[in-house]
């Protein structure tokens, strides 16, 4: 009997065994199939994320007809969307005339709008196609273009109004500017800004003293600062991403507490139908341990944002502009031709001419009346047609035109 009992016990303890054995493989593997599929909704979001933030780069030129160097102040990209508003200079090529740069954008849809430049002796440009804002939108893999044409305005038909407006958009430029207007770029703009206002003809004193103080008051950031900011940014989102899987593997430890917690109870109660009380207690006292506290990421306060009042629209009040030419009118008429002859004739000195062969039979006439036959020879010259032509004998008369017209406030052509 007492061995029956052993064995009944043996039998018993093999059973609860194998039971505590099988419930806790069920839930481990339960266990990590959660953690399996928050890591593929975890990686799918990652990859739509990095979707989103794909960089394309696309290719700008700038072309002008005439005056751009390097003496110039350069033309300017302004770049805006919801999430970006930056300022981007093109500086002309060697020969002058022409510039090319390329910017990188994340896919999205932006505004973009150029500056004009102001040449050294006061000039600036007409911009066409891009005069006003025009909207693009970047694509990644798409290859980009954007052609900017400018026309020159001569300096003596560019407004003080239009210089102000080339100044306040130059200063709000250098503050929005990526590294092609900081640093010794941005200093470089700002004096070529100055200098090139003070030889405009147009420029009023008080034009030229806003350019001088715009030159000398505005800030201009220096690359340096702006890389370690970019570098700031990255560690903070770097941080928020230990923070976001610290969170990831604290869900995981109350996961497998609550795996513990099952089998702790399957073994409580397998244990008291062997009849093993101290199991039971033990068992009762298993405790997990407790989940941290999500960290909270810190918040950084935001950058302040500068207001800069617009410039009022500019509308145009065209005008013509006239030019006055000579026109001839011609008059066709027959001229007749002559040639010249050289004759003897005889002069009488009663006042008759006759050829020299006719002189004795007047002579004559004068004796048998009683009078003298005096008189003398000459040599005489005559022109005797020949024939005739034709002639334009028109005239000059002056003719008014429109060869252009003009806006009078800037001096804009169409």
């Amino acid at each position: 009997m007492k061995n029956r009992m052993i064995l009944i016990t043996i039998l018993a303890a093999t059973i609860i065994s194998g039971v505590i054995t099988g419930c806790g493989s069920s839930k481990d593997t339960t266990a990590k199939a959660a953690s399996t599929t928050k890591t593929e909704k975890s990686s799918d979001t990652d990859k739509a994320q990095t979707e989103e933030k794909k960089i394309n780069g696309f290719e700008i030129n700038v072309t002008v007809d005439n005056g751009w160097d390097s003496d110039s102040t350069p033309a300017i990209l302004h770049v805006t969307s919801d999430t970006v508003d930056f300022c981007h200079a093109i500086t002309p090529d060697a020969e002058g005339g022409k510039g090319s740069t390329t910017v990188s954008l994340a896919n999205d849809t932006y505004t973009v709008e150029f500056i004009s430049p102001l040449n050294h002796d006061g000039s600036a440009y007409e911009i066409f196609d891009m005069g006003t804002a025009q909207e693009i939108t970047v694509e990644y893999g798409k290859d980009m273009v954007i052609d900017c044409e400018m026309t020159q305005i001569p300096a003596d038909k560019v407004t003080d109004e239009m210089i102000q407006d080339i100044v306040k958009k130059t200063q709000d430029a250098i503050a929005k500017g990526d590294d092609t207007l900081k640093g010794d770029a941005g200093k470089d703009t700002l004096d070529k800004l100055a200098e090139n206002v003070q030889n405009s003809p147009n420029a009023s004193e008080e034009t030229k003293d806003m350019a001088e103080s715009v030159k000398t008051e505005t800030e201009v950031k220096a690359p340096e600062a702006e890389n370690q900011t970019e570098n700031k940014t990255e560690n903070n989102a770097a941080e928020n991403n230990n923070v976001q899987n610290n969170n990831s593997q604290n869900n995981n430890v109350q996961d497998n507490s609550n795996a513990n917690n099952n089998t702790v109870q399957n073994n409580n109660v397998q244990n008291n139908n062997a009849g093993n009380n101290n199991t039971v207690q033990n068992n009762n006292n298993t405790q997990a341990p407790a989940a941290p506290a999500p960290e909270k990421p810190v918040e950084k306060p935001s950058a302040p944002v500068v207001s800069v009042p617009e410039t009022p629209v500019h509308t145009h009040s065209w005008a013509d502009h006239t030019v006055t030419t000579q026109e001839w009118i011609s008059n066709i008429v027959t001229v007749p031709d002559y040639k010249t002859e050289t004759t003897g004739v005889w002069v009488c000195n009663c006042g008759a001419v006759m050829d020299l062969s006719a002189q004795d039979a007047h002579g004559m006439a004068h004796i048998e009346a009683g009078e003298p036959a005096n008189g003398h020879d000459e040599v005489r010259t005559t022109q005797v047609q020949v024939g005739s032509h034709t002639e334009d004998q028109g005239h000059y008369e002056n003719k008014t035109t429109v060869d252009y017209r003009y806006c009078t406030g800037c001096g804009a052509k169409q």
